[in-house]
């Protein structure tokens, strides 16, 4: 294995370059870098993500769980039907993040971007830690029908499992990095043991996802959702009670935003109190909560009349009017002289490079531990 990790380090003689800051795994760190620009461009991130291409691809298992031992994944997690898969396209910038009403995804997703060459085509290969079905590079269009075809296998009898599926992604307009997308927490019914059984198992496969300190926890529920109801808040706070490692994300942030808006008629106050009622109920000094206006899941998603590339423009396209609909409600209202704590926590854009720039700062800083 150290054989394999010194011709990975020194193998990629741009990463000495990339070595230039220390970054502790941690969300404050994320909120309060926003606004800065990342270091991580051109030459430098294309040599770092070949570097975890190599580790990604390897058949070294003992390779890959080192370098998974430190490396940031980001896991979103929350209730069924919470708009997850949508904020997993929008975070990746792939439109063919697993779609599924209710309990579809009954394992977890694991995806490893990586920054490709330019010009190079966008390619996928797929692992399967069950051993249900063989690991080997797909098409990138048939993706979503591999994950679907393999969550079938648990379907009947219907469970749940904790080995997920990985997808590794490779392409030159990608941002690297580790996102886990989970099933959905349910509540278990006393009067149906099934639903106990499925809302203890569920919950056991958080707990093991959760465990090592290198995972941030991405809670995600839509705007609407009740905080008193709320099917992530309890265990994040369980987990993670100083809130070092938790980002929070409401989805589906414009729903009914018109009657909001700085022309509604509405007092700036009253406004405010809404945001701040519809806000998880979070462990003290926790970052702000991200309000992301996500996507619809429109039939262009999975359009096979349309090239992977068009429908990737697609997507950034929706993503760029869903984020100018809520950069015009926070400047109506900054106009009056009103101003709203989240203001800059509404663009996945921003937030979806600064976590590829978080990732990609933390590995730098250990990778050559792997040949110490």
């Amino acid at each position: 294995m150290l054989c394999i990790a010194r011709a990975l380090v020194l193998g990629v003689a741009p990463l000495a370059v990339l070595a230039r800051r220390n970054a502790e795994v941690s969300v404050h760190n994320a909120v309060a870098e926003l606004e800065s620009e990342g270091p991580f461009e051109g030459e430098a991130a294309t040599a770092l993500s070949a570097a975890l291409e190599v580790v990604g691809k390897s058949d070294s298992e003992e390779l890959r769980r080192v370098v998974a031992s430190f490396e940031p994944q980001y896991m979103l997690a929350g209730g069924t039907s919470q708009a997850k898969d949508s904020l997993m396209m929008m975070l990746m910038g792939l439109p063919f993040a697993f779609q599924a009403g209710g309990i579809g995804t009954r394992i977890p997703c694991l995806y490893r971007l990586f920054k490709g060459e330019p010009g190079s085509e966008l390619t996928t290969v797929m692992r399967y830690t069950d051993g249900l079905t063989p690991d080997g590079p797909v098409s990138p269009e048939s993706v979503v029908t591999k994950i679907e075809q393999h969550m079938g296998k648990y379907a009947s009898p219907s469970r749940f499992g904790e080995k997920p599926i990985e997808i590794l992604v490779t392409g030159p307009d990608l941002n690297g990095a580790v996102y886990k997308n989970m099933m959905g927490r349910v509540v278990g019914r006393a009067s149906d043991p099934e639903s106990m059984k499925n809302s203890k198992d569920i919950d056991d496969i958080y707990d093991y996802h959760v465990a090592d300190d290198n995972v941030i926890l991405m809670a995600v529920e839509k705007a609407q959702t009740n905080p008193q109801n709320s099917m992530i808040a309890p265990f994040a706070s369980k987990i993670d009670p100083t809130g070092k490692r938790t980002l929070w994300v409401k989805t589906w942030a414009d729903f009914g935003i018109s009657e909001q808006f700085a022309d509604s008629g509405r007092r700036c106050e009253d406004v405010q109190d809404h945001f701040k009622q519809m806000d998880f109920v979070k462990p003290p000094g926790s970052p702000e909560t991200f309000w992301i206006a996500t996507v619809e899941a429109e039939p262009y998603l999975q359009d096979q009349s349309l090239s992977l590339q068009e429908r990737m423009d697609r997507l950034e396209a929706a993503i760029a009017k869903k984020e100018a609909k809520m950069q015009k409600f926070i400047d109506g209202w900054k106009e009056q002289g009103c101003f709203f704590d989240f203001e800059k926590n509404i663009k996945v854009t921003k937030l979806r490079k600064y976590l590829s720039d978080l990732h990609s700062r933390q590995v730098t800083e250990r990778l050559p531990q792997l040949v110490a």
